[in-house]
């Protein structure tokens, strides 16, 4: 496959991408970037990108407040996604004795998360949302505990579902065989999920031009 005309210098290794996934009993190969797991948020690390597929499982609302900060997670959808896990987290673990000492932690849990990216529009809104579940639930603290963890489970999964109805209706404008250009450098993992390849074998690229290259091709592009 060659790349398109005029567009040789401004592509590598790193911004060719393939989309080619292993084919299951659905026909694609289907990953989360983020994920639950019986108490532990695992995320890919988007600083190892491209060269490196490093995977990080995180404790605790610190440790998703540090991967926010470090830019280990980027892109809203999954920022807010991830301070909803956050505070799943806080839940999950809790050792208080009482729901009034929880929303306590949640509370102090929820004040981090929201110093670690002021400008993060998502970041905050999913933080309130799961507050609000939290503070309408009455129940017990094991209760209270279950819903927040629920609450950021939804979050994920309308997140999969929500872009998984963008890519259908986007996949209607687009032939095999088109070239997708962009800016951005890992769209592929700013949400939730990373998307459905019907056919495994159609190939597109992706132009992202780095550096001096990148600003020439801007210019040239503002000229035209």
């Amino acid at each position: 496959m060659q790349s398109p005309n005029g567009f040789e210098s401004l592509f590598s290794q790193k911004t060719y991408y393939l989309a080619k996934q292993k084919q299951h009993k659905d026909g694609v190969d289907k990953m989360r970037t983020i994920e639950w797991k019986d108490g532990t948020v695992v995320i890919i690390d988007q600083t190892k990108l491209p060269n490196e597929e490093v995977w990080v499982n995180m404790k605790n609302s610190d440790d998703v407040a540090s991967a926010i900060t470090e830019m280990k997670l980027r892109g809203a959808p999954l920022i807010g996604v991830a301070a909803a896990y956050g505070l799943a987290l806080t839940s999950f673990h809790s050792k208080a004795e009482n729901r009034e000492t929880l929303m306590k932690e949640l509370e102090a849990s929820a004040a981090v998360l929201r110093k670690t990216r002021p400008t993060a529009v998502n970041l905050f809104w999913a933080i309130d949302r799961v507050m609000k579940k939290a503070q309408e639930n009455f129940g017990t603290k094991e209760a209270l505990a279950k819903a927040v963890v629920a609450e950021a489970q939804k979050m994920a999964d309308e997140d999969v579902e929500v872009n998984r109805r963008m890519g259908k209706h986007g996949a209607t404008l687009i032939e095999d065989g088109d070239t997708v250009v962009y800016r951005g450098r890992r769209m592929r993992f700013l949400g939730v999920d990373t998307p459905e390849v019907k056919n495994p074998e159609l190939g597109f690229w992706i132009d992202q031009p780095y550096g001096l290259e990148a600003k020439e091709y801007t210019r040239r592009q503002i000229k035209q």
